[in-house]
């Protein structure tokens, strides 16, 4: 189904805001995913409708029970149920889903789909430049136990764990640019990032 229209595009929004965990992070980086992967995908001369769905919907499986590790497969089955309701094509469908299942990779541009690779690498600069919803997430949702300078610690050593492994999937040259600034600040800004400073976005 090429050239997706502004009413569809607005229905798959509305449906991942309502899919999407039960909080103002996720929904946001969603977005966010969604709409620098259709900008990288024109880029490489990726499809990048392929791009824009499954970075909106990259990380609806979190919204659901079951472990982090394997969200990916409860996110292939929510968006792979929608888009065939849709009525997508079972090619177009499969598509989206590859670049969902592999998202959380380190991805050889030669050996998988640009879409896929796109998606993947996207997130990971993502998870760079949106870091302070990460944070608000982990402090309210996740890490409840110990005091706040505890649980704030906590937070830090998440964050900069994480960003090694995620720094190492971003082996384009170009996506890497689009990140580079926010990826070379990263531990100086999670030094200093204050409990105080994180705005409540609803998290209880």
């Amino acid at each position: 189904m090429p050239n997706l229209s502004t009413r569809l595009r607005t229905h798959l929004r509305d449906f991942a805001r309502n899919s999407s965990q039960d909080g103002l992070y996720f929904m946001l980086h969603e977005e966010k995913v969604a709409s620098d992967s259709e900008k990288v995908a024109e880029l490489f001369d990726a499809d990048s409708e392929v791009c824009w769905i499954a970075g909106l919907t990259h990380d609806l499986g979190y919204g659901q029970p079951g472990k982090s590790q394997t969200h990916h497969l409860r996110s292939q089955k929510i968006a792979s149920k929608k888009l065939h309701d849709l009525g997508f094509s079972p090619d177009f469908v499969g598509r989206v889903n590859n670049a969902i299942l592999h998202h959380d990779s380190v991805l050889d541009p030669s050996k998988f789909p640009l879409e896929d690779v796109v998606v993947c690498q996207v997130d990971a600069g993502s998870f760079f430049k949106y870091y302070k919803g990460m944070a608000i997430w982990l402090y309210h949702m996740m890490i409840r136990d110990g005091e706040p300078s505890q649980r704030m610690e906590m937070v830090r050593s998440y964050l900069l764990s994480h960003s090694e492994e995620t720094e190492s999937y971003i082996t384009m040259p170009e996506i890497r640019r689009m990140y580079e600034e926010e990826i070379g600040k990263f531990r100086r800004r999670i030094d200093v990032l204050d409990v105080a400073k994180l705005i409540d976005h609803g998290y209880r």
